[in-house]
């Protein structure tokens, strides 16, 4: 993968690597040179699963509480069976309810590594840790300005 002209600036042992010249991830290789822009971007998670369950278990307690199911009858052979159809709405409704608050909690945004290249806008890194993308967001800025920008189109830091 590597040539031997080639310096190995970042590695992060499971498939990405930034060299001097490339931009190698698990599926597909770029060239640094022929990077345009590079961003990190927020992909929010949607909550509306979440918000789904958590109306559900509302309608259920709602529904369950005004008691307007009638119960059920269940027979088993000889045995006759009464379940209280308004009961279990309103457990069921409970449960839906605490699984929505869980799913909307636990459900975390990722994090993207933008580029746009002559093929296009591509994500080919993404993460839930936004600290790593923004490293690798940096790392190749960095390596495309120290490696293909001309050193008099740098611009020198101000120093007072």
């Amino acid at each position: 993968m590597t040539t031997d002209n080639e310096h190995t600036i970042y590695t992060d042992g499971h498939g990405i690597r930034i060299t001097d010249r490339n931009f190698y991830t698990t599926d597909k290789t770029y060239l640094i040179e022929g990077i345009t822009d590079v961003r990190l971007v927020k992909k929010s998670a949607g909550k509306w699963p979440g918000i789904l369950l958590f109306v559900l278990g509302l309608a259920g307690l709602v529904i369950g509480s005004f008691e307007y199911l009638a119960d059920w009858e269940l027979t088993f052979g000889n045995a006759t069976y009464i379940v209280d159809s308004n009961t279990v709405l309103l457990i069921s409704g409970v449960a839906l309810i605490l699984m929505g608050i869980t799913l909307m909690i636990a459900r975390k945004d990722h994090y993207a590594v933008a580029i746009r290249t002559a093929e296009g806008l591509r994500q080919p890194v993404d993460s839930k840790s936004r600290e790593y993308v923004a490293h690798l967001v940096h790392l190749l800025r960095s390596t495309y300005h120290d490696h293909f920008v001309p050193k008099q189109k740098r611009v020198s830091p101000v120093v007072h």
